[in-house]
């Protein structure tokens, strides 16, 4: 099984996100070559203020380049320290102002999976306005991480640190 990164469903939002001309049509061309050999596929789309109104754009161009999921990731402010709180500053991150619509994009999101149950987001699609109004999922009473991601990164003071939860 292969999971791979797809951010936008143009090339324009996907392109301007990862900073390529191009990419797009390389990821997606690759990606239907994977399927066409037979190779399961997964995609993974990172919310952020570049795309969110695109996300259900996202989950249909996955479904009808035939993958297997639509994973949802919020996106953080650092891999190095995914608690920190600096958030607010991230040009990615979706600012208050706009999460009455995210909101609507939620809703949306939330009728296509009642239809398909395509999409993956373990602790819930409600929970992720509340991801972005607050820097962080409200305490879930166990941790889902572990069984869904676990995070190991470099940081800049030369060591590795494994995240999974706040508490």
């Amino acid at each position: 099984h292969l999971q791979i990164s797809l951010d936008g469903s143009t090339r324009e939002i996907y392109d301007a996100i990862r900073g390529i001309q191009g990419a797009f049509d390389v990821v997606t061309a690759n990606i239907k070559k994977f399927i066409k050999n037979g190779k399961s596929v997964g995609l993974t789309a990172t919310i952020m203020w570049q795309n969110y109104q695109d996300l259900l754009n996202i989950a249909l161009l996955a479904k009808e380049l035939g993958c297997t999921r639509l994973a949802l990731r919020p996106a953080h402010v650092s891999n190095a320290d995914p608690l920190k709180k600096d958030f607010i500053h991230a040009p990615f991150w979706i600012p208050e102002s706009e999460l009455g619509t995210f909101k609507k994009v939620l809703e949306n999101l939330k009728v296509f999976n009642a239809r398909t149950g395509y999409l993956d987001f373990p602790p819930g699609i409600d929970l992720l306005n509340s991801y972005f109004r607050n820097g962080c999922l409200p305490p879930l009473g166990s941790c889902y991480i572990g069984f869904t991601r676990l995070i190991i990164s470099y940081n800049e003071k030369g060591s590795y640190g494994v995240w999974m939860c706040e508490d």
